[in-house]
């Protein structure tokens, strides 16, 4: 393994060959299907390691940073994850709605957002410009969406919360479509 998460990532694949029926009792009950597929590739992410946009372009000095080696274990086993298959929910009525299910649901959706403004007091913004579409006009810091007329993008719950985090939108006026959801529980 070339990191510390491959080691765990191995001990796991090991022992769920041994077990000749997990197969069937999990990854193939989970198996999703190709527009599901599609939707999580549109909106996966990688590492954040966009600069503060406040502190951009400051020399620091004698700065101390440091770097978790792997926090795979502990995630996997204080976190809940998506444990059955995403099945297509239907209409969405309001955000509300959306925001309440995210209790006990995975939610995997496409959202357009309107009036899109970061706020203030969000130092590095969430909305990547590349994992969205943007309609009418918009401001960038370093290709991350500072405001926007409106924008189409594919989310899950956790995403939507950030967001409700850090910017500003018409909270009366969106539109949500293909939405998804999952059971969450432990692995």
């Amino acid at each position: 393994p070339m990191t510390s998460t491959g080691y765990v990532r191995r001990a796991c694949r090991n022992a769920t060959r041994k077990d000749r029926h997990y197969r069937d009792r999990y990854f193939r009950k989970m198996k999703l299907t190709p527009e599901v597929y599609r939707m999580l590739k549109a909106c996966g992410r990688g590492g954040n390691t966009h600069a503060n946009r406040y502190m951009a372009s400051r020399i620091f000095e004698n700065v101390y940073s440091f770097d978790f080696v792997s926090s795979y274990p502990a995630q996997i086993l204080l976190s809940k994850f998506p444990m059955t298959k995403f099945e297509n929910y239907g209409e969405v009525e309001s955000l509300s709605e959306l925001v309440e299910m995210s209790d006990t649901w995975a939610l995997l959706f496409t959202i357009a957002l309107h009036n899109v403004s970061c706020k203030e007091t969000t130092p590095m913004p969430y909305i990547s410009k590349s994992k969205c579409d943007v309609v009418g006009n918009a401001v960038y810091d370093n290709g991350r969406v500072l405001e926007a007329d409106t924008l189409v993008m594919t989310l899950t719950d956790i995403d939507l919360k950030i967001i409700m985090e850090e910017y500003d939108f018409d909270k009366d006026n969106i539109a949500i479509s293909d939405v998804y959801r999952s059971k969450y529980d432990y692995l």
